[in-house]
């Protein structure tokens, strides 16, 4: 068998996938987010997406992974969002600190605690907006972005103002999980190279109840970005049609345990 090419990098893959979802112009708007350990805050910008409709709306706050804002993936679930009636804000945690490439080859650049900060301006904004349901304003993240989002649930953080719900697609488990607060759903591939599974498997939490664990054996990291297949810094990364319909279909039963019935379904 040939050896399997070796792409320079994430945003490479963008030569290889079919076009992602088709998704309505999103309005740029601007957060206020704290800067860690510091007294200072800095502009990060984002980008709201909403589905039809007045509201108010239940909302998403959605951190990408280690490569940046990277469409492919990101569009289709969020083209499912909209369908179920969620606004979504896409933040842009790296593009405003200098590194509009990514991080992948240097993961502490923009570090995941500074990015739960990120996250709760971001759900804080939202709360805010008169459009949007102030009482379910959910996270998801991807990677690094997922990462992000288990210590964005910490109790420190996250107790006075709880996500309503939080969903992270292949994080780099914690040692712990201090997560009183907010239900999690943690969807991982088996064989993931860039973020162990074993390490998910183990995570101890202070409320396991809370936690529900999916883990796609024999797949591998960006399980739900379609089209892809490379090696990338030595990992490999491949999409998994099977396991991204199913990670879609625990999304939307995890949102609607928590909405109700889709719109038109009453």
């Amino acid at each position: 068998m040939a050896e399997r090419a070796r792409l320079p990098g994430l945003w490479a893959l963008l030569l290889w996938a079919p076009l992602a979802a088709a998704l309505p112009e999103p309005e740029r708007v601007e957060l206020a987010v704290p800067v860690y350990e510091s007294d200072r805050s800095e502009a990060l910008p984002a980008h709201l997406y909403r589905p039809d409709g007045p509201g108010p709306h239940p909302a998403v706050v959605d951190l990408h992974g280690c490569n940046g804002l990277w469409p492919l993936r990101t569009d289709p679930w969020y083209a499912r969002y909209l369908e179920w009636g969620l606004a979504v804000l896409q933040v842009d945690s790296f593009t405003p600190r200098g590194y509009s490439g990514g991080i992948c080859g240097s993961l502490f650049a923009v570090p995941t605690w500074q990015r739960a900060l990120d996250a709760h301006a971001a759900k804080d904004w939202l709360r805010a907006q008169p459009g949007v349901d102030a009482a379910r304003v959910f996270l998801t993240g991807f990677s690094h972005g997922a990462t992000t989002t288990l210590l964005a649930l910490d109790d420190e953080l996250n107790a006075a103002a709880p996500f309503a719900g939080a969903i992270a697609v292949a994080p780099w488990c914690l040692d712990s999980l201090p997560n009183s607060h907010t239900d999690l759903l943690i969807l991982i591939g088996g064989a993931d190279q860039w973020t162990p599974a074993q390490r998910c498997r183990v995570m101890p939490a202070r409320a396991p109840g809370r936690v529900e664990l999916v883990v796609y054996e024999h797949r591998f990291h960006s399980f739900d970005a379609p089209g892809v297949d490379a090696i990338v810094q030595g990992h490999r990364v491949a999409y998994d049609a099977a396991a991204h319909r199913d990670a879609v279909r625990r999304a939307e039963e995890f949102f609607r345990q928590r909405l109700g019935p889709a719109r038109g379904e009453e």
